[in-house]
C-alpha cells in the first residue's frame, strides 16, 4: 500500500477542484460521471473488491467483526461509533457501499427453526429462498425485520458527494418495505421512488433541531476520520395504535445521535410498523421488535458494489483499475471503522424513562452503568478477489484487526498518521491480479474516470398529495445542503406530521404522545446519551440541516422535509468550496490529531512513570520500616545493684529485672 504524504494530497485536491470548477461554468448538468471512450476499456459495474474466489461469485465484500453473545438482560438498546470519511477520491456513479453499521433483529434465539422458516412465507421469492436455506435453519429470524442503515453511499441516491451520508433504514415484514425518513422510502427499495404509501409509514421525527432529507443526512466535509455515534434504544413511549386494534407492543425504538453539532434523540419507529406483518402472516405474532428485545451479532461494512475498469491489450493481457480508496490512519498506524460497541439493558435508561413519564418527574440525564455491557469485537477477514483472481496483496493489507483491547476494529497499517492509499492498477498474471504502478498501466486505462467531487440530478423528491391533509404550522422554508441540493421543509405540530396520519389517533393518544415528545424536546435537548468515543473526534452534520424552531413553535413541533431538488449553481459552488477547504486543511487536522495523540501518550507515560516512582518510594519506605523493625536493640535491666544488658529484636528484661 502507498504511504501517501499529505502535501501532495493537498495539491491533488486543489488541482481537482479548480478543474471541476472551471468545467462547471460550461456544463448544464454539473459533474456527471464520465468514463473513457476507448472501446478496449470496459466498465464493470460491481466486483472491484469481492470476497468470492470464483468469477461468478458474489461481488460484495464484507469488512466484518463478530461479537460474543450479548447476555439476555442487555437487549434493550445498542450503540457504537462509526468513522465518516471520503473513502474514494471521486463520487462513483452506481456504487453502493455501506460503512460500519449493523442489523438489529428481534431476539428470537430461543424460538425453533421450524417457526423461522414460516415467518416470511408471504415474502418475495428471494427472501423465501433465503429463509429456507438448509445451512441456517433460523435464517428467517434475520429477515423478518431489522433496524439498519448507516453511513455510506447508496446505489439510487441522487445527490452523492465525497463524504458519506447517514441513513436510517428500518425494515419491516421480510424486506417488503424500508424507510429512510419520516414519510420517505429507502431510495426506491421495493416500493419504487415515490414517497412511502400512507399505510406503510412508521418512522417518526422527534427532533426539532435537525432536518431529515430523503436523500440522506449530509455531513460537513472532513478528511481526517471523525466519527458519528448513534444508538437505538427501546423506549416505552405512550402507544397510539387503537386504529389497529392495539395489536402492537410498546417498544418504540428511538435513535440517539452523538456528533459535534447535534446530540439527542432524532426519530423513533412506531411499534405498529413492526407489527404490520401480522395482518398477512399471524405466525409473526410475538416475534417482532415491538414486543421483543434486540439481537446484534456483528458490526460490518457492506461494500456491496464497487465498479472497476477493465482493459485487454492485443496480446490478451488483462489490466484493471479500481477507484482510488484511501484511509486516514492514526498516529498508531491504525484505521478504525467502528469502536465502543455498547449493549444496554432496560435499567440503563428505559426503566427510569418510564417512571419519569408516569410521575411527571425529570427524564434521566445519564445512563445507569449497571445497564451497560461492552461486547468485545472479533476480527474476521475474507480474502480479496476480483473476478475470481487474488487481488494484489489486499487480502493482507485489508485484513481486519481489532485493537484498543477489543473495543475497535478496522485495519492496522503501521507507521504514523497519514492518508493510506490502496493501489489502483492491476495486471492479471496467472491466478492473481498483481498491483502495478500507474506508469506501467495502459494509457487508455489511466484516462478512464470514475467521477467527480459531486453528483447532481434532475430528480425531485416531492411530497405526495395526501400529505396536504396534515395541517402545517408554518409556510415553506428552504435550506441549501453540502451535497448541492436544496430542501424545502415545513413545521408541523408533532402529532400532525404526515407520517402519523395513518394511526388516526384519538384525543387521549394525541395527548399522551405529544406530551412525551414535548418533555423529550425540553429535557433531552443536547443530551448525547452516549459517552464520547474513547479515541478520536466527533464529526459534524451539515450546518444546512441545523434549524431553530420559529417563535411560538419552540416546543412540540418538528421540521419535516417535503421536497428535495438540485440547488442553483452558486450553492453548488459553495458546497464544492467546502470540500476543497476540508481537503486543503487535512494536513493540519491530521497533524494536530497526531500531536494530540503524541501528547496524550507522553502524558500517560509521565503519569505511569510518576506512579512507578511513587510506588518505588513507598516500597522502599516500607522495606526500610520492615528492616528497622527487624534490627536488634539493646536495653539495660536492673535488679537491685545488679545490672544486665539484653540485646534482641524485641528485648525483654529477665524475670525479676526492670528496664532501666
Amino acid at each position: 500500500m502507498n504511504k501517501r504524504s499529505l502535501q501532495p494530497y493537498r495539491y491533488h485536491m486543489k488541482r481537482t477542484f479548480l478543474l471541476l470548477l472551471i468545467s462547471s461554468l460550461s456544463l448544464p448538468t454539473l459533474f456527471s460521471v464520465s468514463s473513457a471512450s476507448d472501446p478496449q476499456v470496459i466498465r464493470v459495474e460491481q466486483g472491484a473488491l469481492s470476497e468470492a474466489n470464483v468469477a461468478t461469485g458474489s461481488p460484495s465484500f464484507y469488512v466484518n467483526s463478530s461479537i460474543d453473545r450479548v447476555p439476555d438482560n442487555f437487549r434493550s438498546g445498542f450503540g457504537w461509533y462509526s468513522n465518516a470519511w471520503p473513502l474514494t477520491d471521486t463520487v462513483i456513479e452506481g456504487m453502493q457501499l455501506g460503512l460500519s453499521g449493523s442489523w438489529i433483529t428481534p431476539n428470537n434465539e430461543s424460538e425453533p427453526d421450524s417457526i423461522a422458516q414460516k415467518v416470511c412465507a408471504n415474502a418475495a421469492q428471494w427472501v423465501r429462498n433465503d429463509t429456507i436455506k438448509t445451512s441456517n435453519g433460523s435464517r428467517g429470524f434475520d429477515l423478518i425485520q431489522t433496524i439498519e442503515g448507516s453511513l455510506g453511499w447508496w446505489g439510487n441516491q441522487k445527490f452523492k458527494t465525497l463524504m458519506p451520508k447517514f441513513t436510517i433504514g428500518p425494515v419491516q415484514d421480510c424486506y417488503s418495505n424500508q424507510l429512510q425518513g419520516p414519510g420517505w422510502n429507502f431510495f426506491g427499495f421495493v416500493l419504487g421512488e415515490d414517497p412511502t404509501p400512507r399505510n406503510r409509514t412508521g418512522l417518526v421525527q422527534v427532533s426539532n433541531r435537525m432536518l431529515i432529507p430523503p436523500d440522506g443526512l449530509t455531513l460537513e466535509p472532513d478528511f481526517s476520520g471523525a466519527q458519528v455515534g448513534y444508538s437505538w434504544m427501546s423506549l416505552p413511549l405512550p402507544t397510539f395504535n387503537h386504529a389497529y386494534n392495539n395489536m402492537a407492543g410498546e417498544n418504540s425504538w428511538t435513535m440517539f445521535i452523538n456528533s459535534k453539532n447535534f446530540k439527542g434523540p432524532l426519530v423513533f419507529i412506531a411499534p405498529q410498523f413492526f407489527a404490520d406483518g401480522l395482518v398477512k402472516n399471524p405466525v409473526q405474532k410475538g416475534l417482532t421488535l415491538d414486543v421483543k428485545g434486540g439481537r446484534l451479532g456483528s458490526l460490518a461494512a457492506e461494500w456491496a458494489s464497487i465498479p472497476f475498469h477493465k482493459y485487454t491489450d492485443t496480446a490478451g493481457t488483462i489490466y484493471t483499475k479500481i477507484p482510488g480508496l484511501e484511509f486516514p490512519v492514526d498516529a498508531n498506524g491504525n484505521f478504525a471503522l467502528s469502536r465502543d460497541l455498547t449493549a444496554y439493558g432496560s435499567s440503563a435508561i428505559s426503566d427510569s424513562f418510564r417512571s419519569a413519564l408516569a410521575s411527571g418527574g425529570a427524564l434521566p440525564r445519564s445512563v445507569n452503568s449497571d445497564g451497560i455491557f461492552s461486547p468485545k469485537l472479533n476480527a474476521q477477514s475474507p480474502g480479496v478477489y476480483q473476478e475470481g483472481k487474488i487481488l494484489g496483496t489486499l487480502s493482507s493489507s485489508l485484513a481486519v484487526k481489532t485493537f484498543e483491547s477489543g473495543a475497535a476494529y478496522g485495519f492496522s497499517m503501521g507507521g504514523g498518521a497519514r492518508l493510506e492509499k490502496i493501489p489502483q492498477y492491476y495486471k492479471e498474471v496467472g491466478s492473481s491480479r498483481i498491483a502495478i504502478k500507474e506508469s506501467d498501466a495502459p494509457t487508455a486505462l489511466v484516462n478512464a474516470k470514475f467521477g467527480s467531487l459531486m453528483q447532481t440530478s434532475t430528480h425531485v423528491y416531492q411530497e405526495p398529495s395526501w400529505w396536504k391533509q396534515s395541517p402545517a404550522a408554518s409556510g415553506d422554508l428552504t435550506a441549501d445542503l453540502r451535497d448541492g441540493s436544496q430542501v424545502t421543509y415545513r413545521w408541523y405540530k408533532f402529532v400532525d406530521q404526515p407520517s402519523l396520519q395513518r394511526f388516526e389517533m384519538n384525543a387521549a393518544e394525541k395527548a399522551g404522545i405529544q406530551g412525551a415528545i414535548e418533555k423529550m424536546q425540553k429535557e433531552w435537548n443536547n443530551f448525547s446519551m452516549m459517552k464520547d468515543p474513547t479515541v478520536g473526534s466527533l464529526a459534524s452534520f451539515d450546518e444546512g440541516l441545523m434549524v431553530t424552531p420559529p417563535k411560538g413553535l419552540e416546543i412540540g413541533y418538528v421540521p419535516i422535509v417535503v421536497k428535495q431538488k438540485a440547488s442553483d449553481k452558486s450553492a453548488v459552488d459553495k458546497a464544492l468550496a467546502a470540500i476543497f477547504l476540508a481537503g486543503n486543511n487535512v494536513e493540519s487536522i491530521m497533524k494536530a490529531a497526531a500531536d494530540k495523540a503524541a501528547a496524550d501518550k507522553a502524558a500517560a507515560d509521565k503519569s505511569a512513570a510518576d506512579k512507578s516512582a511513587a510506588d518505588k518510594s513507598a516500597a522502599d519506605k516500607s522495606a526500610a520500616d520492615k528492616a528497622a523493625a527487624k534490627k536488634p536493640t539493646t536495653i539495660t535491666c536492673v535488679k537491685g545493684k545488679v545490672t544486665k544488658k539484653v540485646n534482641a529484636v524485641k528485648p525483654v528484661c529477665p524475670t525479676g529485672y526492670k528496664k532501666k
